[in-house]
């Protein structure tokens, strides 16, 4: 039977009607399996867990070192500067705050240093003491 408004049979918007259900059923599972693949590829996964506990048992090994080290001691400031360096370079397992703090910390160190090192250098060499301010 043809109906002769809209032209078509029966067996046509039949037709039509299946292609549409089946567009509608594959843009489903498209979307589905797009949503999974964006959350697993964003959700932490159980290596990061186990590298953020790594990261954080270093850092406190490191910190227990330089307690047990006495202040002003190379090994004192190695296992601060090494405590440091492991919040730096594990971002996905500390806060920016922690990541900014330690990054602070260590630029400090190494400006104090080098003004100690440039006043040495130009006490050693100045002939005046007010060259070396």
């Amino acid at each position: 039977m043809v109906d002769v408004v809209a032209g078509e049979s029966a067996q046509g918007r039949r037709r039509r009607r299946t292609r549409t259900a089946t567009g509608a059923a594959v843009l489903v599972i498209v979307a589905a399996a797009g949503g999974f693949y964006a959350g697993h590829s964003t959700s932490p996964s159980d290596s990061t867990a186990d590298e953020c506990s790594t990261a954080r048992a270093s850092e406190q090994r490191a910190v227990a070192a330089m307690n047990a080290a006495s202040p002003n001691s190379p090994e004192h400031t190695l296992n601060w500067r090494t405590g440091l360096n492991i919040v730096l370079q594990n971002p996905g397992c500390y806060s920016a705050e922690d990541r900014a703090s330690a990054q602070a910390i260590l630029d400090q160190a190494a400006s104090a240093q080098q003004a100690t090192e440039a006043r040495s250098q130009c006490e050693a060499t100045a002939e005046h003491w007010w060259d070396c301010n």
